[in-house]
């Protein structure tokens, strides 16, 4: 969410993501349905932050071919250090 809003307030009009998780992505392109009650609010704010920009694209990276986005992630995680 947080990159979402950032990338929003930096002016981007286009979007490209890519999420190590295939469930995420495809319910975000509407293939799956989001039936966690727990994260149907969460789930719902993305979808409403992603209608803010012109366009874009999700897709599905494993883990395993993600090594930077992995480590970046991780590092956010960790509280930058």
């Amino acid at each position: 969410m947080a990159g979402l809003e950032k990338a929003f307030s930096l002016g981007a009009k286009e979007l490209e993501i890519r999420s190590d998780s295939e469930l995420l992505v495809k319910q975000i392109k509407g293939e799956y349905r989001m039936k966690n009650e727990g994260l149907k609010p969460l789930f719902n704010k993305a979808v409403s932050l992603l209608g803010r920009f012109e366009s874009y694209h999700i897709k599905y990276i494993p883990r395993a071919q993600n090594s930077e986005a992995d480590a970046l992630a991780n590092k956010a995680l960790d509280g930058g250090n």
